[in-house]
């Protein structure tokens, strides 16, 4: 069987790795710059288009365009690297097959999008009062639906590449121990969400939503031989929010998403509620999984 974490193709020296990260990082930090520059250029011609005070654009549309867009060079930082130092192609950091499967990637994408909307539903009937319809604007509603259906997807793919595609492959170079590589790279990917301001809501019980999240979609790669379902699973948690929950300490701003919830405060409770979906859709995806191993769902063919 073809191994997702020990990959074929290419050359895949642990000093390979190691010297691809600066590569990667590199490419990062062009995309920081370019945000900046475009801070920089506003603030020449339409000052009122710059929150100073916060550093970011002042129309939440526009930030949120400008933020998931320059995730575009994490994905050619490791492209590049991929070209140079592991002589394959990109696609190897999503699946050890010929062709990246999309039905897997849309499954991943329904399941998740349809255990947040139920759990959107559940909430509305039984906590009312914890939610109320922002005042609605078509026009604005109709460009975050564009901006998150066209940018959210890079910048989910970005993560996922270099999470549990580049990185799961580099630790598994020194154990393939499921569990154990879940919760390093959940770990990791987890931590360095404690930047968001969401932390604000209760740093303890934020940080482990963020870290189980991350270690339950690392087992998800790692029991699937592929990042297909996250990928898609990671876009639809983005965009679903984006489109239906705004909040207070929101890391992706004040969005005129259809709904505003005031009951922000993390707890125990909110946490496992939160994680809950994540821990279905594992479910749902490893029982789907082909018996033979290959990682492809049941109700599709083998590429």
């Amino acid at each position: 069987m073809k191994s997702f974490l020990n990959p074929e193709k290419g050359l895949n020296q642990t000093w390979r790795y190691i010297v691809s990260i600066p590569i990667i990082f590199i490419f990062i930090i062009i995309g920081i710059l370019c945000y900046i520059a475009a801070l920089y250029f506003a603030s020449v011609h339409a000052e009122d288009m710059v929150d100073f005070d916060e550093v970011v654009f002042s129309n939440p549309l526009i930030d949120l365009f400008l933020t998931n867009a320059m995730m575009v060079f994490w994905i050619i930082g490791l492209w590049v690297a991929a070209r140079i130092l592991h002589r394959r192609p990109l696609k190897t950091f999503i699946t050890p097959y010929r062709t990246i499967s999309w039905n897997q990637i849309i499954f991943g994408f329904s399941v998740t999008f349809s255990l947040f909307a139920l759990q959107l539903i559940i909430d509305l009937i039984m906590k009312p009062n914890d939610y109320y319809f922002q005042e609605f604007h078509f026009s604005n509603f109709l460009f975050l639906i564009l901006i998150s259906l066209i940018t959210f997807p890079i910048q989910t793919t970005a993560e996922e590449l270099i999470f549990r595609g580049f990185l799961l492959q580099f630790f598994a170079k020194f154990t393939k121990n499921p569990i154990l590589i879940s919760l390093m790279i959940g770990g990791i990917f987890g931590i360095l969400h404690f930047s968001n301001p969401e932390m604000e809501n209760g740093a303890f019980w934020i940080g482990v939503d963020y870290i189980a999240t991350g270690v339950i979609w690392t087992y998800v790669t790692v029991r699937t031989n592929s990042l297909e379902a996250t990928i898609g699973a990671h876009a639809a948690n983005n965009i679903f929010i984006s489109l239906f929950i705004a909040s207070n300490n929101s890391a992706v701003g004040q969005l005129p998403s259809l709904f505003f919830t005031n009951n922000n405060e993390a707890t125990a409770i909110t946490t496992l509620s939160s994680i809950l979906p994540s821990i279905l859709f594992m479910i749902i995806m490893i029982r789907s999984t082909n018996k033979n191993g290959t990682g492809r769902c049941k109700m599709y063919p083998i590429e």
